[in-house]
């Protein structure tokens, strides 16, 4: 008996285009158990738009990581929606729907679950500070094309997060260059003890040059997000975004939205117990990963819910919200 027969079977239908960023989906990938659960809540009202969603909204080209950012928005509603009703046993009741406590015409939440007999409303974000640091598929591919032939293993790190592949044949032209010049430099024993070239730095990406054996796994750049990082992201002030107009925090954003809870997919390189204590104020552990906080930034809202995966996460209710109908693991 199949795994994951849904999607399996979800994955016969070839649901995924050339220009989706999910275009070489396999069953391999980390959001499978997830998708499967979400594809079982077919009778659940929105499920078709989401559905309709998932396949077609994450189009673009592979000369820039947009559509991979939008992806990782997906698939993390995707797992919000497997550990409400998954891990944490809600009923899910709705996708995409408007909660009656809405600042905002039409503006829907992401999730609707019953939470001890009441309908909530869950709006779910994800952090996209480590997605952007993603290359774009064709940089990334050409590099790798690259890397077997300069025989030497490249880590590159993406400085302009919105390149999109322009004069990439020149650049790999100066890698290249780079590198022979590094090899012939050594022949000439005008080098002592240097085993790779010197970095490549450019305005786009940087390179790293390693020695690349058979049984080397490929390495990746990435530039961690602290918990002191997210705290503006999440509760504010937000800072300025690349537009140059105030961003608004995501809590801010869910309250308007009229959400009760915040669902967010956060990078986890710490326990939850110090992200929480460094994130929200006047905060205490319940049990397990429930907690509560006093914080006033967390608004009209009754909690916060962080997760890494579908199945690792943490509750931060909101002791100023009023009720005690509380969310708990």
């Amino acid at each position: 008996m199949a795994k994951y027969p849904r999607v399996e079977e979800f994955l016969t239908e070839n649901p995924f285009g050339p220009n989706h960023a999910a275009h070489d989906f396999a069953l391999s990938d980390p959001i499978v158990p997830a998708l499967e659960y979400f594809l079982s809540k077919d009778a659940v009202r929105g499920h078709s738009k989401k559905l309709a969603d998932i396949k077609s909204k994450p189009i673009g080209t592979p000369y820039r990581n947009d559509r991979l950012i939008q992806w990782a928005s997906l698939c993390a509603e995707i797992g919000a929606s497997a550990l409400l009703g998954k891990t944490m046993g809600l009923e899910i009741a709705g996708f995409d729907q408007v909660s009656p406590r809405s600042e905002r015409r039409r503006a829907n939440c992401d999730i609707v679950a019953v939470v001890n007999g009441e309908e909530k409303y869950f709006e779910v974000k994800r952090n996209a500070a480590e997605d952007k640091q993603c290359l774009p598929e064709l940089l990334e591919v050409r590099l790798r094309e690259l890397e077997s032939e300069l025989r030497f293993g490249m880590t590159p790190q993406l400085v302009d997060r919105n390149y999109a592949c322009t004069r990439l044949d020149e650049k790999l032209s100066q890698i290249r260059d780079r590198v022979a010049e590094f090899q012939q430099h050594k022949r000439e024993g005008r080098i002592a003890g240097e085993c790779r070239p010197p970095a490549f730095q450019d305005e786009a990406f940087e390179v790293v040059f390693h020695p690349k054996n058979p049984e080397d796994i490929d390495l990746e750049f990435v530039s961690p997000v602290f918990p002191q990082q997210l705290a503006p992201y999440l509760l504010g002030p937000g800072g300025t975004g690349c537009n140059g107009k105030p961003m608004i925090p995501m809590v801010r954003q869910a309250a308007k939205k009229g959400a009760h809870y915040l669902v967010c997919r956060v990078p986890r390189w710490f326990d939850w117990t110090k992200i929480v204590e460094e994130i929200f104020e006047d905060s205490s552990q319940n049990s397990g990963v429930t907690y509560f906080s006093k914080d006033p930034r967390l608004d009209s809202l009754e909690g916060v819910v962080l997760f890494a995966r579908y199945d690792d996460f943490c509750i931060v209710n909101n002791l100023r919200a009023g009720t005690w109908n509380w969310l708990t693991a």
